[in-house]
């Protein structure tokens, strides 16, 4: 095919829509994909209740369409797009040096992220099937729901020692060992070991 229209083997370029019927040529144009710039996978961004994996997915197919690809613009479209969370974290740390690097880590994870929504769905059905389980519905008919109360058994007239906001005495360590020193003897605080020569 020439930019043309199409080549035949005399080397004479035909207009497609002199050979094709107009419809054909008009579906066959609207069917190709129409390629797009590094500027729109800025758009791309994590919804809500997106999965990791889920944004994975919609992010490459957006990156296959890209016409002018730069690894390094990719990376930052995919790490701005993320939602807050530990991957965003880890990729803000330390940030991957390829785009190749940044969907190894971003698999990883996607699959903690799964493992993690299998074991809370599971822990969940198991809750709601053992409370079906244990649940006595015959007997207690016609009783009224007992709340439990706390009692408060200690006496209120005590005194209570709050937490002190900040150190009230402290020594200054903004001076010389020496100088401590010389203050803390001055204070008659510590007792001095032998062996160790006064100021």
């Amino acid at each position: 095919m020439h930019e043309r229209g199409i080549l035949d083997s005399e080397g004479k370029v035909y207009h497609p829509s002199t050979i094709y019927p107009k419809s054909f040529v008009a579906g066959f144009t609207a069917s190709t994909r129409r390629r797009t710039h590094m500027v729109h996978l800025n758009s791309v961004r994590q919804a809500d209740s997106e999965t990791i994996r889920d944004y994975m997915k919609r992010f490459n197919e957006a990156a296959r369409q890209v016409h002018d690809f730069n690894e390094i613009g990719a990376v930052m479209a995919f790490t701005q797009g993320l939602q807050q969370g530990h991957l965003s974290w880890s990729l803000t740390k330390k940030e991957p040096s390829s785009y190749r690097e940044l969907i190894e880590r971003a698999e990883i994870y996607a699959t903690a992220d799964d493992i993690s929504h299998s074991k809370t769905a599971s822990t969940l059905s198991e809750a709601s099937g053992s409370s079906r389980k244990w649940s006595r519905p015959g007997k207690d008919k016609g009783k009224e729901q007992q709340i439990p109360m706390q009692l408060n058994t200690g006496s209120t007239g005590r005194n209570v020692r709050l937490p002190r906001s900040k150190f009230d005495r402290y020594t200054p360590l903004k001076h010389l060992i020496d100088k401590v020193f010389e203050l803390a003897y001055r204070s008659n605080l510590p007792r001095w070991l032998p062996g160790y020569k006064r100021p």
